[in-house]
């Protein structure tokens, strides 16, 4: 999970970009609006939807109003595509930007940030509040494996010994990931405590169920993310 240093920063970084672009620009701001799920649309919208507030909740934030600012939504990642992915989802006409690390071990990084009131008044219905790093409590989404693939695509991990996992400041949050691997694969994984974070950590058999649930009917998923997936996949069945 992203903590609330990162978070500060990733605000502090858009700064420049956020004073000086003062172009009118188009949003969908019913993007995460619960209404869409009364309305006769395509599996994929809500599919979407579920899949980048999950994503929200790991790789990006929200800010509050300040002073005469609306509140704003806020999203990176080093993975230029799939931030035009999101920027589409959302219908925005407004810019990229990009932030370059000085560090020969950082990777470039491409950042949106929108304004909306709406937008982020329907994120906090789902538990994506300022701040979030140590008390999110994710509301409605507990159960959706789009919402769930998206948060491993921003800020999971699959590692080199074909296990998931994921870390989290939120006792409440790490529950809440293990009772949907619970329900999905019937495997009750561990949450390790760890100084100040909580890590769940999955088997090497239960990672695979896990990705086949997440991963093989996708419509909407970081690539790189999908490639490993498939990698540790197709390694199972030749083991």
């Amino acid at each position: 999970m992203e903590n609330v240093q990162k978070e500060n920063n990733m605000e502090e970084s858009i700064a420049d970009y956020r004073n000086s672009y003062r172009i009118r620009t188009h949003v969908n701001e019913d993007a995460f609006n619960p209404i869409v799920y009364s309305l006769d649309v395509e599996d994929t919208v809500i599919e979407e939807m579920e899949y980048w507030i999950g994503y929200i909740t790991g790789d990006g934030y929200v800010r509050d109003k300040r002073r005469n600012r609306m509140q704003a939504l806020g999203l990176q990642s080093i993975d230029k595509e799939h931030i035009e992915k999101f920027k589409k989802f959302m219908q925005y006409t407004g810019k990229i930007s990009k932030r370059t690390y000085s560090s020969e071990n950082s990777n470039d990084a491409y950042i949106i940030e929108i304004s909306s009131d709406r937008i982020v008044d329907s994120l906090k219905l789902y538990g994506i509040h300022p701040n979030k790093s140590h008390d999110i409590e994710i509301n409605y989404l507990m159960w959706s494996k789009h919402f769930w693939r998206g948060l491993i695509d921003a800020d999971g991990h699959i590692s080199k010994d074909r296990r998931v996992s994921i870390v989290t400041g939120s006792k409440e949050f790490a529950r809440q990931f293990a009772l949907f691997v619970t329900y999905a694969i019937g495997s009750v994984p561990k949450i390790y405590k760890d100084q100040n974070v909580y890590r769940v950590r999955l088997t090497k058999r239960n990672t695979v169920k896990l990705l086949k649930l997440l991963y093989e009917d996708a419509n909407v998923y970081l690539e790189r993310k999908y490639k490993k997936a498939m990698e540790v996949i197709e390694y199972s069945k030749e083991a």
